[in-house]
């Protein structure tokens, strides 16, 4: 077997999978036998001292092969001491010295030989030269596919790891490397099934395959699987930080607010400058309504990582709540300059203009992030609104019935719908009798705690004429206190209207 132990941590923060340009994710296991605390500090400290044009210095670098020296400086000696070596292929270039690079991975810091590396985007060239020579250079497959991976390019990256596997099916680092690529792949069943297969083959790091394959079924959104993994992570390595940041995760998605904090305090307890557990923990504070919380947790996170696209969608996540429409906005555009483009984040600075009644700009990125996700009903039911808003209301219901066409569960579309049906200003969109049926699915799907639907419920009555229905719903609105403040006023009106006209009606219409 080798004995390279090469695993992909997926880590990722609310609502995201995995973030590999972000330092989120850390592909293979660690550093042998390597200082990490005073590796990290003299090598950041040296790199500081000697400022290097070299075009290398900020690129990645692959390692052309296994268990490299690496050397670290000693400050108290002065000295380059020999202190371990370095099995982890792809490494980040700080510096450059003659023939020597002084590199990064998270773990750990020092210097390799410069002839050691060859950079990530002559990487796949370099190890297919290697494999025209020899087709059985299982290393090189393995490195290749470091490449590939690194790329984006994961069909290739997963062609490669099989090669690897099959000229030795016992290599169990094998397995869970193939995985993360088909998990990055979105072949969740498949990933599942390799990394089942390199716990099999190697119990004794059972704790990171454990997690690895947490990640893949939370991405499979099977999130009582994932909690399950992560836990037996946890069991198996009681200060697994990344563990509890992500059960912690599952537990959010799961609703299940009070265990998601309870896991991220534990990851701050392991780790009190985890910035992910911050800005986790952030998001849990905001669904929860508790907005100063979240806003400290949010500024505490951003002192340890000022330049995260990801810390400002989830701060802009949490000025929406607040109705902070411009800050929203600017959180979202900064995001997009530091992020790559996703669908997410179009949709999140398109609500911050529909929020400033923006329209135009609104529709411009709903339909961005519907171009990169076309089967996100959530975006479509949000572009149907700033449609609704603007006045088109054809294209509204366009939306809104897409929206639950690709999610039969879509609440808010039905929810939306039926407000358009009961209020609509143009007479030739409204329908009563639709939208009763359409807002009484809205409240049953979300287990009737949604009062603004409830209100909505109540309108599609009054406009069938129901007004003792129109009246019961309106009143049992008004007494949850989740109703909106700003919107009180409104509904309050509305209910006086309701019960002036069953006055008027006994028999309620």
């Amino acid at each position: 077997m080798n004995c390279m132990k090469r695993m992909l941590f997926n880590r990722f923060s609310l609502g995201e999978a995995s973030h590999w340009n972000q330092g989120e994710s850390r592909m293979w296991q660690r550093i042998f036998f390597i200082t990490a605390s005073a590796a990290l500090v003299t090598g950041s400290a040296f790199a500081q001292r000697q400022p290097d044009p070299d075009p290398l210095v900020g690129r990645r670098v692959i390692t052309v092969k296994p268990a490299l020296e690496m050397k670290v400086f000693n400050p108290r000696t002065r000295q380059t001491d020999v202190t371990g070596t370095v099995q982890h292929p792809l490494l980040t270039v700080e510096a450059v010295q003659g023939n020597y690079l002084y590199v990064r991975t998270e773990e750990a810091a020092g210097w390799i030989a410069k002839r050691d590396a060859v950079p990530l985007d002559a990487a796949v060239a370099y190890f297919s030269d290697k494999i025209d020579k020899d087709v059985k250079d299982r290393d090189a497959y393995l490195r290749r596919a470091v490449g590939w991976y690194a790329k984006g390019e994961y069909g290739s990256a997963i062609r490669d790891f099989t090669e690897a596997i099959h000229l030795d099916a016992g290599d169990a680092a094998a397995y869970n490397d193939r995985g993360a690529a088909r998990n990055a792949n979105h072949e969740f069943e498949l990933a599942v099934a390799d990394y089942s297969e390199a716990i099999r083959l190697d119990p004794a790091q059972a704790a990171e395959y454990h997690y690895n394959r947490g990640v893949a079924y939370f991405q499979k959104g099977d999130m009582d699987r994932a909690v399950d993994d992560f836990s037996e992570a946890i069991k198996l390595d009681p200060k697994y930080v990344w563990a509890y940041n992500n059960r912690g995760h599952a537990w959010y998605k799961k609703n299940e607010y009070d265990k998601a904090l309870a896991d991220f305090n534990a990851a701050l307890q392991l780790d009190a400058n985890d910035v992910w557990a911050y800005a986790n923990r952030g998001r849990v504070w905001t669904a929860m309504k508790r907005y100063t919380e979240a806003q400290a947790d949010f500024e505490q996170a951003f002192r340890l990582d000022p330049k995260s696209g990801l810390l400002y969608r989830n701060r802009g996540q949490l000025r929406l709540a607040l109705q902070d429409y411009n800050g929203a906005f600017a959180d979202f555009d900064e995001a997009l300059r530091l992020s790559s483009p996703s669908a997410r984040l179009y949709d999140g600075r398109g609500l911050a203009s529909t929020g400033l009644k923006d329209y135009g700009q609104a529709l411009a990125d709903f339909t961005e992030a519907i171009r990169l996700e076309p089967q996100n009903a959530q975006i479509f039911t949000d572009r149907a609104q700033a449609w609704h808003a603007r006045g088109e209301y054809e294209a509204a219901l366009a939306d809104y019935n897409q929206a639950i066409r690709l999610d039969p569960n879509a609440a808010g579309a039905y929810a939306g719908r039926a407000a358009l049906w009961a209020t609509c200003r143009d007479p030739k969109y409204r329908d009563g009798q639709r939208a009763v049926q359409s807002a009484q699915v809205a409240c049953q799907l979300a287990g009737w705690h949604e009062p603004e639907w409830i209100d909505t419920l109540a309108a599609a009555y009054a406009e069938i004429g129901r007004f003792d229905e129109a009246l019961k719903w309106e009143d049992q609105a008004l007494k949850s206190p989740e109703f909106p403040s700003d919107k009180l006023a409104d509904a309050r009106r509305r209910r006086q209207l309701y019960e002036e006209r069953l006055q008027r009606s006994p028999a309620g219409g």
